[in-house]
């Protein structure tokens, strides 16, 4: 069976990983080589802020990735998709409509037009990094998969993920000095949101993912995306309260928050700090009484001891947990 090897680079805060993996012609993957460096300061809050830097990382990330999985039908890799979050990074409705011949029933390529119309809308000084069907309503009835109804007017409603044009921007040109072919750029709280469960996404969940510096929000209801924020603040803020009222390393102050049975007062007031701007975005989603699933925490921070207590204390939630992304 012929397969194909697909290369996915993140860019993130602390972090650029790369990972390559074999697909097969019926869509399943197997994972090839992951290898991970330190971001050095050249993202920060997900944007990069040195080019040159970031490129270097790439190019050395991608060398380490072929010299792992070359082989007789593999002579390394030369392209890459690229996962890409950032502080600008945030949802908009969008309601793309269309009038409909008489008679005529809606088809796929309705749908795609109207997907179209979405993706070419232009919103000052951002990108579209992304798109979530969130529904349709043809004539004054809402439904979720109009295909094979008849109307006379068919509009959808799409969840558009955008991020300043900077984001888009620092990635294309990093790539192009790393000498790696651009496939495309995901945005990366779609892609993590796999840690859900179909089951969670119907029936209503939050998913928390706290980062080095960002935490973000995406909260689903009825298996769609209804909402997504950034917030600028993740677990490095945590680190920098503990170093600053220790007087003591960056460095120092990591060990300290990771081994912390118990939060400390430094600690606990930064994540209720980050858990009331995410009980906003909850209530702005409109959702909020909407998530029998409960919420989900994710990313790096996620895991401090604590964390899952104090979040579903201050967003009055009974259901809350801590989940690895793999």
């Amino acid at each position: 069976m012929s397969r194909t090897l697909i290369c996915a680079i993140q860019i993130g805060t602390s972090r650029i990983c790369a990972a390559a993996a074999w697909r097969d012609q019926i869509g399943n993957y197997e994972i090839a080589a992951i290898e991970t460096e330190y971001s050095s300061g050249c993202v920060r809050k997900g944007c990069i802020v040195d080019v040159e830097a970031t490129a270097a990382h790439i190019k050395s990330l991608v060398l380490k990735l072929s010299n792992r999985v070359k082989s007789s039908d593999c002579r390394g890799i030369d392209a890459a998709y690229v996962g890409i979050g950032g502080i600008s990074m945030h949802s908009l409705l969008h309601h793309p409509s269309m009038e409909l011949e008489e008679g005529r029933s809606v088809n796929s390529e309705n749908i795609t037009s109207l997907r179209l119309q979405s993706l070419r809308s232009t919103i000052a000084g951002y990108d579209i990094l992304g798109l979530e069907p969130n529904g349709y309503t043809l004539d004054d009835v809402d439904c979720l998969n109009p295909n094979g109804r008849t109307g006379s007017l068919l509009i959808a409603h799409h969840q558009i993920i955008i991020g300043q044009q900077r984001l888009r921007f620092g990635v294309r040109t990093a790539m192009e000095k790393a000498g790696v072919r651009l496939v495309g750029v995901i945005a990366t709280p779609l892609s993590i949101s796999q840690v859900l469960t179909p089951d969670e996404k119907q029936r209503g969940c939050a998913l928390i993912d706290i980062g080095h510096s960002l935490t973000t929000v995406s909260v689903f209801a009825n298996g769609v995306l209804q909402h997504l924020a950034t917030i600028p603040m993740g677990g490095n803020a945590v680190t920098q309260d503990i170093a600053k009222a220790r007087d003591i390393s960056w460095e120092e102050a990591e060990k300290a928050k990771i081994a912390q049975e118990e939060l400390d007062i430094v600690s606990q007031c930064r994540y209720e700090e980050i858990a009331a701007n995410v009980l906003n975005q909850l209530e702005l989603s409109g959702c909020k009484d909407r998530l029998a699933a409960g919420c989900v925490l994710t990313g790096g921070a996620a895991l401090q001891r604590g964390l899952v207590q104090l979040f579903g204390e201050r967003l009055g939630m009974n259901r809350i947990m801590a989940r690895g992304f793999s």
